[in-house]
């Protein structure tokens, strides 16, 4: 289940908001992490809040693969900045940033080979 929202010229405080959401779940003794991406050339931030605490039950969710996060995406659309807000894995940073550079690599390959088929 995921909840999404628009907000109309707020696209210029993403970071803000991002770091803000970050800093205060951190100091609330929560694991925290900000990832950057693109998205079709939309400049956007993954934040991700996960409970450390230890414990019987937390052990007993990593073994089964219950391990999950609350996520926040925040993506600029022109002006407007697109909130998500949705559960799901917490990604492992440098694996994220390498697809990430790998899709992007290829992206732009994919565009000389057609910049070169049109000339």
């Amino acid at each position: 289940m995921s909840k999404n929202s628009t907000i109309n010229g707020a696209a210029f405080q993403m970071d803000y908001g991002a770091d803000y959401i970050l800093e205060k779940y951190k100091s609330d003794g929560y694991e925290v992490q900000k990832l950057s991406f693109d998205d079709e050339g939309n400049d956007g931030r993954l934040v991700q809040i996960r409970n450390t605490s230890e414990g019987v039950g937390s052990k007993l969710k990593a073994l089964v693969g219950l391990k999950t996060c609350a996520t926040l995406k925040l993506l600029q659309k022109g002006g407007d900045l697109e909130v998500e807000v949705f559960g799901g894995s917490w990604l492992d940073i440098q694996s994220f940033q390498a697809t990430t550079s790998l899709l992007i690599k290829q992206e732009k390959a994919r565009h000389e080979c057609l910049r070169g088929v049109g000339s």
